[in-house]
């Protein structure tokens, strides 16, 4: 098992932000980094204290700035903590620029992260409608930072 780990917490309202997830965890092993993902319907918030290595969270908007709805009781749960000082993280968040709330659930996740002081290795990066094609400049970047934490290749 490989001491180089990434976890992968997804929201999503049509399956694009799971299938960016899949996408990261196939790099990730080609990578030699054990990645893990987790439908923010099925994971415990709480739990985020105890993950070692760094954390991809993937969240749509949806709606009139919402995360999805399936994420909902996640983001509560999340809202509920006191602190997260020792998680490593970053936010990709997905949405419609043609909307005044474009990304707006990755932004508050984002903030409520920063409030729990936990630490960014990343800035929070959006994504539009066309995410498919800018999610090559983003992987770039991404893998960019995890060679930085890992020291593996781009």
């Amino acid at each position: 098992m490989s001491d180089k780990v990434l976890t992968i917490i997804y929201g999503t309202e049509t399956g694009n932000a799971k299938t960016l997830a899949g996408q990261v965890a196939k790099r990730a092993e080609k990578n030699g980094v054990a990645a893990t993902s987790c439908n923010m319907a099925e994971c415990d918030a709480a739990g985020l204290a105890g993950i070692a290595g760094p954390v991809l969270f993937i969240v749509s908007t949806w709606d009139d700035g919402l995360p999805p709805a399936s994420a909902r009781p996640y983001f509560k749960a999340l809202a509920g903590l006191s602190s997260l000082p020792g998680l490593s993280y970053t936010v990709l968040a997905l949405g419609d620029s043609d909307y005044e709330q474009f990304c707006k659930a990755g932004a508050d996740l984002d903030a409520m992260l920063a409030k729990l002081e936990a630490k960014s290795f990343m800035p929070l990066s959006k994504l539009g409608a066309d995410f498919q094609v800018s999610y090559m400049g983003w992987a770039k970047n991404f893998w960019g930072a995890l060679a930085g934490i890992y020291g593996i290749s781009k």
